[in-house]
């Protein structure tokens, strides 16, 4: 045994390493230290958190052909693009004047 190795002390692993050994165990690890640790957790969800390494899984059955995968979010907030408003459904010069909001 090491010498700065002490039984019971703190034990730690580099991603890099554990995505070489298990890649599923970091998000496991993630997800499940978001939990709180009680019967709901080790007995119910543990068991049936399923994470798969790659695309392919044993549930591609379940989505049927006519699922299509949903359309990437748009990271800038500029541009053509508003959050639940269509395109020209208000002017901002008539709503909002120099920090004042006319009804």
């Amino acid at each position: 045994m090491n010498a700065t190795m002490k039984s019971g002390g703190l034990k730690e692993r580099k991603a890099i390493d554990m995505l070489q050994r298990k890649p599923t165990e970091i998000l496991r690890k993630a997800v499940l230290g978001m939990l709180r640790r009680n019967k709901l957790r080790h007995k119910y969800i543990e068991p049936r958190l399923r994470i798969y390494a790659g695309p392919e899984h044993p549930h591609s059955a379940q989505l049927g052909d006519s699922v299509k995968p949903l359309p990437k979010h748009p990271r800038k907030r500029t541009g053509d693009y508003h959050f639940g408003l269509e395109k020209g459904s208000y002017a901002p010069s008539e709503v909002f004047q120099e920090g004042i909001i006319h009804k």
